[in-house]
């Protein structure tokens, strides 16, 4: 790419606690009285560098057709200079050629997101961010101290100058279907989605009862307290004798289930839940609303969900996550609308994931049958459960929820302990009814002998902190243990090559945490999944594990952010599965754009069309059988689409 002429810019603006993207998004914060942008900073690959104010620099002289634009945020920075375009569009004419991610190309190449992290990790460059985040909150330009002017500028070019030097270096290990998907991602979230005011408007109205009468049902409120004070929370809980979660935090498990646990036995835990939830669903409406001119500005991040290069959501409001279920009187999925004379196309690659295990374990007999279009479901159902190969059964069948749950569960080398609580629902997936639950996990036991196999499993694999754990069960607790590890079974026995797979990845693992080494897994898109640094580290003596023994960990990047994980085979294969089809969805939604169709959002492995009312039926048609081409990269793949037209994105089914 050194042939390309290379502008890194970046903007800076006044903020505050109140006045902040945090608060408003990119494209309101952008756009308020206060936020013009004071100062700019470029630096091209020509070695022309500049910092000072963006009304004083000749745009004209790096917006051809012959420029790349970079930014680190592009999603902040082309809201930044679309206001500088919409006051003058002379002066700040708009880039003709492309405008790429710095922060994406980070995130793909295993770096931290921020710059900070990004450059100290590539280049062990020391990058202060002091004087933004602190020595300039609110305050305008002109408030500046002048050493403080001469500070910020030079902080300021140092920000485009950086992030010129990574993409120098860094650019050529970033693919061009990447590029181009990274930068359609910040567009789609750029151009936005209809919403449907009224029912936005009337459900706030509606949480602000819920919120206020839970208030008042909290018994330290009255006196000026927060409805979730730690230190209050911790008061009531020892007056009723009961544990207190470490965290209140909104996206804390422990907390959430701490909550459930007591929410029945006492009022004022009922009240801070109702309290805690309301609130939150009723904060999602309320950044709608901030972020919606006529449209909803949202926005995402490419390559935000870890090692798989999956998207995740930002901004305080997930398009990733808009939950279809009614909670608190709230469809999330109901703020989402067609626009006049639109409709909502949602198409989704069908049983991706199982497709990919089957590929990466070659079973070719079920690739066969899979690209026939045979359910994978049915297909193992054929392997492993007895169904005739001239047999199906209905989606309805008890049988087929035990297929599809076997092979949604176990394919990621799930123990039966894990799978019984899952479908229990004690792990979250919200798949299952409680009748569905029953007819899995309390249906009778089909091998002659289960438990006397069961106990010889145990011995065989020198576990007897389990036999322990069956023998304090009840009854029906135990005949849920011997069902969910029947099932295992009989997965693992239907799936010798997957089984073998498993083995092959946890015994890489294990040989490259003895020699202290990364582990790299190829796919057949052509990147990798790099775990750095894998080793061996002791795991504590407890009642389940008493003689302690180890883990395997290694380092990644997820969210942005460096963290050590614990890898073991399950964890592999499913990140291998769930990256082939992030890959495979990748190239539909390419393709689907590609045909001149408008992408507003995608939601894992299902995007979101918007099209003309009249021809919609024939475009659905179409975008099915765009998605349904195989990945050129996996010809063998089986591919599958399944698309719905709806006028709300709750209707989308």
């Amino acid at each position: 790419m050194s042939e390309l002429k290379v502008f890194g810019f970046d903007t800076e603006t006044y903020w505050d606690d109140e006045v902040s993207v945090v608060t408003m998004g990119s494209y309101a914060y952008a756009r308020h009285p206060l936020t013009r942008c004071y100062i700019m900073s470029g630096a091209t690959n020509l070695g022309h560098t500049y910092a000072g104010s963006p009304d004083e620099f000749d745009f004209s002289a790096v917006t051809g057709p012959d420029w790349v634009w970079l930014s680190h945020n592009v999603g902040f920075d082309m809201q930044a200079y679309a206001r500088l375009h919409e006051e003058n569009p002379e002066a700040f004419p708009w880039p003709q050629g492309h405008w790429y991610d710095t922060a994406d190309l980070a995130s793909y190449c295993g770096l931290p997101r921020s710059l900070k992290g990004a450059i100290f990790e590539a280049f062990g460059i020391v990058h202060d961010k002091t004087l933004r985040d602190k020595d300039t909150k609110g305050k305008q330009w002109h408030e500046f101290e002048p050493q403080l002017k001469t500070d910020f500028t030079k902080y300021a070019l140092d920000d485009a100058v950086h992030m010129l030097r990574l993409w120098m270096e860094y650019s050529p290990r970033w693919p061009e279907e990447e590029r181009k998907i990274s930068e359609l991602s910040c567009l789609w979230a750029a151009a936005g989605l209809v919403t449907n005011k009224a029912y936005i408007a009337d459900r706030t109205t509606y949480l602000n009862g819920i919120v206020t009468r839970a208030a008042n049902d909290i018994p330290w409120v009255a006196d000026g307290k927060k409805p979730l004070s730690k230190k209050e929370l911790a008061i009531a809980c020892r007056a009723s004798g009961i544990p207190c979660p470490k965290s209140v935090a909104i996206d804390d498990e422990e907390c959430e289930e701490w909550l459930d646990t007591y929410g029945d036995k006492y009022p004022w835990v009922m009240a801070a839940r109702d309290w805690r939830r309301a609130n939150a669903i009723q904060k999602k409406l309320q950044a709608i609303t901030v972020r919606t001119t006529n449209r909803f500005h949202y926005e995402i991040k490419y390559w935000g969900a870890g090692i798989t290069g999956r998207w995740s959501g930002a901004g305080g409001v997930n398009v990733q996550n808009l939950s279809g279920k009614e909670l608190y009187g709230v469809n999330m999925r109901k703020t989402v609308i067609a626009g006049p004379g639109k409709k909502l196309c949602a198409a989704d690659l069908e049983q991706i994931e199982p497709r990919c295990g089957c590929w990466f374990a070659d079973e070719r007999e079920a690739l066969i049958e899979l690209a026939a279009g045979v359910s994978p479901y049915i297909v193992y159902a054929r392997q492993a459960m007895g169904l005739a190969h001239n047999e199906t059964w209905a989606k309805s069948d008890p049988r087929y929820k035990v297929a599809k749950e076997a092979v949604l569960g176990c394919g990621y080398s799930m123990g039966h302990h894990k799978f019984v609580i899952t479908i229990e629902g004690k792990v979250p997936q919200g798949r299952l009814t409680e009748d569905e639950v029953v007819a899995i996990l309390d249906s009778p036991l089909e091998w002659e002998g289960t438990e006397e196999k069961y106990f010889d499993y145990i011995d065989s694999i020198k576990r007897p902190q389990w036999l322990s754990f069956y023998q304090k069960q009840d009854t029906a607790g135990q005949h849920r243990l011997l069902k969910g590890w029947e099932i295992v079974m009989t997965f693992r026995n239907g799936r010798p090559k997957l089984v073998t797979l498993w083995k092959s990845l946890g015994q890489a693992a294990k040989e490259a945490a003895a020699r202290g080494e990364d582990l790299e897994l190829g796919l057949p898109s052509g990147r990798s999944l790099i775990y750095k640094k894998c080793r061996f580290r002791r795991k504590p003596k407890t009642e389940e594990s008493p003689e302690g023994g180890h883990d395997i960990v290694a380092d990644i990047t997820r969210n942005g952010i460096p963290q050590t994980t614990k890898i073991h085979s399950g964890i592999l294969i499913e990140n291998m599965c769930q990256a082939m089809a992030r890959d495979s969805f990748r190239d539909c939604l390419l393709r689907v754009h590609d045909a001149g169709y408008k992408v507003l959002f995608h939601v894992h492995d299902e995007l979101i069309v918007e099209l003309d009312e009249d021809g919609a039926e024939e475009a659905k048609l179409d975008i099915e059988r765009i998605m349904g081409i195989h990945p050129t990269w996996a010809p063998t793949l089986p591919v599958a689409a399944e698309a719905t037209l709806a006028d709300s994105y709750d209707q989308a089914k």
